[in-house]
């Protein structure tokens, strides 16, 4: 008993995804000495959801695959136990001549699918106290994160919020200045001449308060509904997706190239303009991005991404702007310089 309250405290401080869940998969296996317990994450693919581990613990030790996709993912349809647990979103059960598996959604805020699986492998069918034990266990874990993302998320639109924003930059920019030669990030980042892995967006929808103006409050919040929807189809799993309130929306994607992220921003910008929205009609966005450049402050990150922005606001809007594309075009000029600040009616920008 004292062994399961010092697990359930250390779990309960923590508010890492990345470290919760190596431990929640740790204390599992301490308390209940299953043969192997797995954190899956689920991700979208193109014939149907698949998924791929996040954290692993066995005879082989505690395994860590950082950002989803590194290590590959598996059809969701190549497990009936982990389907039956998707389709009917509770814990799903099974025995056989290896033993006792248990399959346990994972929901994720208001949202009744599952956003991954705790599956837990035994030698032995457990007993009825070590059943209801590890079931109470995984609850408990559940109703914790769900705890997390009620606190972490946008209410309206289930995108994390703009006071997760700070802290999930702090590890990106952590991230962007780590690794070592010959490592595959360091390769990834070679593919850019700026040696960049990852990059901030800023993305606005175009006269949203006309929208807002013309059709109500309600139509307005079903456009930003659908462009967040929009942003989930377009952007990997292991790109973070942020409202930052009103029409703005921030993304850190990671893709390694400036080519890679000009790509994934003008797939969802298209998609937006090609979206027939209900009543309102067609929507367009403007979206300006940045390089992380980790000897740089966030708010100076997330200022470049702005003047990118700006600029495709200036000039007819819909488009994709890369703030070191313009600087080195000569279009913008970098913030070192202090230019002096031309004279922009901000409000009709965003009018």
């Amino acid at each position: 008993m004292l062994q399961l309250l010092k697990q359930i405290e250390a779990i309960s401080s923590c508010r890492d995804r990345d470290i919760l869940g190596a431990s929640v998969v740790a204390a599992i296996h301490e308390i209940f000495r299953p043969r192997r317990v797995t954190l899956l994450r689920l991700v979208p693919a193109p014939h149907g959801p698949a998924v791929t581990p996040v954290a692993r613990i066995g005879a082989e030790g505690l395994q860590l695959f950082g950002e989803a996709g590194d290590c590959g993912s598996d059809p969701l349809e190549d497990s009936p136990l982990l389907q039956q647990a998707y389709r009917d979103g509770q814990l799903a059960t099974a025995s056989g001549e290896r033993g006792f598996t248990y399959a346990y959604p994972l929901s994720t805020g208001s949202s009744a699918t599952p956003g991954g699986f705790l599956q837990v492998d035994m030698d032995r069918t457990p007993t009825p106290i070590e059943r209801e034990g590890l079931e109470r266990f995984l609850h408990f874990y559940c109703n914790y994160v769900n705890l997390l993302d009620y606190s972490e998320l946008d209410t309206l639109t289930g995108l994390l919020n703009r006071k997760t924003f700070d802290e999930a930059f702090d590890k990106i920019i952590a991230r962007s200045g780590r690794g070592q030669e010959g490592d595959r990030d360091n390769e990834r980042r070679a593919e850019d001449g700026t040696g960049n892995l990852h990059w901030l967006a800023v993305v606005d929808i175009d006269h949203f308060k006309r929208i807002n103006d013309n059709f109500g409050h309600l139509f307005g919040d079903e456009v930003l509904l659908r462009i967040a929807s929009l942003m989930r189809c377009s952007f990997r799993s292991e790109d973070r997706l942020f409202r930052f309130g009103g029409e703005e929306f921030v993304v850190m994607l990671r893709v390694g190239s400036r080519d890679n992220a000009v790509k994934a921003l003008e797939r969802l910008r298209q998609m937006v303009e090609s979206h027939e929205f209900p009543q309102v009609g067609q929507v367009t966005c403007s979206v300006g991005f940045t390089a992380v450049d980790p000897r740089l402050a966030p708010t100076d990150i997330l200022g470049q991404a702005d003047d990118a922005l700006y600029y495709a606001k200036e000039h007819g809007r819909n488009q994709v702007c890369c703030y070191e594309t313009l600087v080195e075009s000569g279009l913008l000029v970098h913030h070192d310089a202090q230019p002096q600040a031309p004279d922009i009616d901000i409000d009709a920008l965003f009018a």
